[in-house]
């Protein structure tokens, strides 16, 4: 994959050789509570390949991918995004497994990220969101799977 660079943030997919730069951006309470502690992004990186094909919460994901955001060469950012087959509304777990609630069939996705906390303040979040997700249509189904959700019933 080439670098995607927009709004002057860098984007390159995560390697094991990136781990040392984030992993302290993981120790921070903010960070850790939505996302886990130090060792998430190690976990997740590996577990990106075992992931693809595989059911959660009532949809296939069909892709993983992790990136690291730079601005200046210099880290910034961590991105996850996950692809699945569908929107499926996570009711909790039964006796059979995951309670569906609803599903839209579209081709949706999940992002989670962070920014490096003395780093915060700068932008830099709007910024890597935007260089992560560039195209209206991509935003639009992003948009709508939380909407969809979180809506009121």
């Amino acid at each position: 994959m080439t670098p995607t660079t927009i709004h002057g943030v860098v984007l390159r997919r995560l390697t094991t050789e990136d781990l040392p730069a984030i992993v302290g951006w993981f120790q921070d309470p903010d960070t850790s509570r939505f996302l886990g502690g130090p060792g998430w992004p190690a976990a997740m990186l590996a577990n990106a390949e075992r992931a693809v094909g595989t059911d959660f919460r009532g949809a296939r994901q069909t892709a993983a991918d992790h990136f690291l955001a730079l601005a200046d060469a210099v880290p910034v950012g961590y991105i996850e995004c996950g692809t699945f087959n569908r929107c499926a509304v996570y009711g909790g777990e039964g006796q059979d497994g995951p309670i569906i609630l609803e599903t839209i069939e579209a081709i949706t996705g999940a992002i989670a990220f962070t920014i490096d906390p003395a780093r915060r303040r700068e932008g830099l979040a709007t910024r890597t969101q935007r260089t992560t997700c560039p195209d209206i249509i991509a935003t639009s189904l992003i948009l709508a799977r939380i909407l969809f959700q979180h809506r009121v019933k």
